[in-house]
């Protein structure tokens, strides 16, 4: 390509480094906000009935593969948009993949919210499984397909550097749960 060497720049460290560390106080209390039902719930429950409830926790973390691939590959394509003020492009990326990602989170979701015991039994092979850990699933299923309808929107917020929103939400949302249990 060239024989430009890689090297260290202090000035490009100077551009980014808000932006990286916003990014990462995202990253951690997005990471708190995900345990935090796990530590109240282990407080109120027997460690049977946790174990159904973090089973069908993560079924429900399941529907979060819906959406990842399409954070994943709209964050550049958002940003190159973005730094080429290409808005009226972007506005309508964003708008059909909300609509895509809606369709898709929603119809698997549905199947979790719906079939819940079915899905967990299914799974686990476990009759009680499936009856304790239906009523949680279904209701972080819903959660989730949320959460996974919201990743064009994380996407478009770091994309184009917008990052206090996600990173004060995230901050609130942490403190929301740690001062309710």
């Amino acid at each position: 390509l060239g024989s430009a060497r890689a090297a260290f720049s202090l000035a490009v460290i100077g551009e980014i480094w808000r932006y990286a560390l916003s990014v990462n106080g995202i990253s951690l209390f997005a990471a708190g906000i995900k345990q935090v039902d796990k530590i109240v719930i282990s407080n109120l429950l027997s460690i049977g009935t946790l174990g159904y409830y973090s089973a069908a926790s993560l079924a429900a973390n399941g529907l979060g593969k819906v959406a990842v691939p399409f954070q994943t590959a709209l964050f550049p394509h958002f940003a190159k948009l973005h730094a080429r003020q290409q808005h009226e492009e972007l506005g309508r990326l964003f708008r059909e993949t909300v609509r895509l990602l809606s369709l898709l989170t929603s119809a698997v979701a549905a199947a979790f919210v719906f079939f819940s015991h079915d899905v967990l039994w299914v799974w686990m092979r476990s009759s009680e499984a499936a009856a304790v850990g239906a009523a949680p699933l279904s209701i972080l299923a819903a959660a989730m397909m949320l959460n996974g309808v919201m990743a064009p929107v994380f996407s478009l917020i770091l994309a184009t550097g917008y990052t206090r929103i996600s990173l004060v939400m995230n901050a609130v949302g942490l403190a929301w749960d740690c001062s309710t249990r």
